[in-house]
């Protein structure tokens, strides 16, 4: 236990640096949906996802982006912003779907005309390949139901986004990705980039 104390300390510290960091230089997208209250998730999480939507459009990674359990709606206006092609974005597990579509529309992305779909449920393992991914999970065996449809799906260079912190959730993620080439990159979140 005495290990573990000074552990969570100093990723705190990581944390709240990251987080200063992100708010000086994050995209102004990111700078608005937390301000607006769109999303709990950091400045330094949506940095890092904003960052990997420009990496994969650059690198021509092929598939669709995709966002689970945002109920404000503001990753999927993130992710949206960060495209710079007409690729879609599915967004899964909506709680108020009004609500998000306001957001999305509010920052330009109305969901009928912009390729931004906000669909019911979880994704599917069928379906197109995917190019970026960013999965919220409640507890651990929602986050392994929502990772593992995702995990085949996952074009070469492409990249599922979600938070491991802990051994269990973790565990849930390697699971979904057992036989499959991956590289883990902790960043605010865990990165898990399929290379093969």
């Amino acid at each position: 236990m005495a290990r573990s104390f000074p552990l969570r300390l100093a990723r705190a510290v990581a944390g709240s640096v990251r987080d200063a960091v992100a708010r000086r230089t994050a995209p102004p997208v990111v700078l608005a949906v937390r301000e607006e209250r769109l999303t709990r998730l950091a400045p330094s999480v949506l940095a890092d996802l904003h960052e990997r939507v420009v990496t994969a459009e650059r690198e021509r990674v092929p598939g669709v982006l995709v966002v689970v359990d945002d109920p404000g709606g503001g990753v999927a206006v993130v992710v949206a912003d960060a495209r710079s092609s007409a690729r879609e974005v599915q967004v899964f597990g909506i709680e108020d779907r009004e609500s998000a579509t306001v957001a999305l529309t509010r920052h330009g992305f109305r969901p009928e005309s912009t390729r931004v779909t906000l669909r019911d449920g979880a994704p599917e393992a069928d379906g197109e390949p995917v190019a970026v991914a960013h999965v919220t999970a409640a507890n651990v065996e929602a986050l392994g139901a929502l990772v593992a449809p995702l995990a085949g799906r996952l074009a070469v260079g492409g990249v599922l986004v979600t938070e491991a912190a802990d051994p269990a959730r973790l565990a849930a993620v390697e699971a979904a990705f057992v036989g499959t080439d991956v590289r883990y990159v902790r960043q605010a979140q865990l990165h898990v980039v399929r290379e093969g």
